[in-house]
């Protein structure tokens, strides 16, 4: 589930869920759009690739 965006019912992007509770089907955790606004604008605004450290 994790990078799902949220998406209200009458399609408007809300934000994008980041987690979901093993123990609890229906509860999910996520960020609101205001949230991730600065590193979306950061990321547009990016022109060389940067390191994934430990991920692969």
């Amino acid at each position: 589930m994790s990078g799902t965006p949220l998406v209200s019912r009458d399609e408007r992007i809300l934000g994008m869920v980041f987690a979901a509770d093993p123990d609890l089907e229906d509860k999910g955790y996520a960020l609101i759009a205001r949230q991730l606004s600065a590193a979306a604008k950061t990321g547009r605004r990016a022109t060389s690739p940067v390191s994934t450290q430990e991920c692969g």
